[in-house]
């Protein structure tokens, strides 16, 4: 855990090695909202006790890991997974400070909090706002090389705003240089859907699968095709693979319950 990682750097700074030994790293893992409640005493088995306090701090093992390596003095940067939920606002101002620094050895820092940024902003329903946050993160000298990175995100972000015709025209361009990008294929998939091209989204559908197996999103669409088409032994497969895939997808879950 992030504790035992901040104990384990303190060890070395004592013994004169000091984190710069360790030089930089990328920690990989969650950024969340911890929920804590304490109670009076521990309570007995089968019993249900009520807390005395309760309190909220942000946390999450990757979070902390990476903070605590920072603090020490290593150059750290997180790799981190957001839920989406109204709660991604809170997570968005941790990331803002870095956004004010310049320069130096921290450029790769603020870009990746402008990055998580604008996606936060999509999570949080504003897709314009992120569209337009993408846009300006694009043209900084700081993301040359990562021009197709955020096209992606772009095509994605038109697809949730309601421009599918134009998600599809930038995944086209896109597929020339990254024919097996999973994500591309999807989102020529719903697009085809959304002008009732049903054949031609299943063939997209199938194409992000055959790129990512585990592309449950991408598999659930698929079985609604099935459903569609009165398929329904295609569509019980697939749907199981979904679940099986994502065990918290809801709509999944429904759908095989009704085939």
């Amino acid at each position: 855990g992030g504790e035992g990682g901040a104990r384990e750097a303190g060890r070395d700074r004592r013994r004169g090695r000091g984190v710069g030994a360790v030089g930089a790293g990328v920690v990989g893992g969650p950024m969340k909202v911890d929920v804590v409640g304490v109670g009076g005493r521990r309570p007995g088995r089968g019993e249900t006790a009520t807390g005395g306090t309760f309190a909220e701090g942000r946390g999450g093992k990757g979070a902390n890991q990476a903070a605590a390596a920072a603090r020490l003095g290593a150059r750290t940067a997180l790799a981190a997974a957001y839920i989406a939920s109204g709660r991604a606002s809170e997570a968005e101002s941790v990331l803002r400070p870095a956004l004010k620094r310049k320069g130096g050895r921290d450029q790769g820092a603020v870009q990746a909090a402008k990055l998580n940024s604008a996606l936060l902003k999509a999570m949080s329903g504003n897709e314009a706002a992120a569209l337009k946050a993408l846009a300006a993160l694009a043209a900084s000298p700081g993301s040359k090389g990562l021009g197709d990175t955020f096209a992606i995100d772009r095509a994605i972000l038109e697809l949730r705003a309601g421009r599918p015709a134009k998600a599809a025209q930038e995944a086209r361009a896109l597929l020339v240089r990254h024919p097996d990008e999973p994500r591309l294929h999807f989102i020529l998939g719903k697009a085809a859907l959304a002008r009732g091209d049903t054949q031609a989204a299943r063939a997209s559908f199938r194409s992000a699968v055959g790129a990512e197996p585990d592309f449950a999103r991408a598999r659930y669409e698929l079985a609604l095709l099935y459903i569609a088409a009165g398929e329904w032994q295609s569509a019980r497969e697939a749907l199981s693979r979904v679940t099986a895939l994502d065990p918290e997808f809801a709509d999944a879950h429904a759908r095989l319950g009704v085939v």
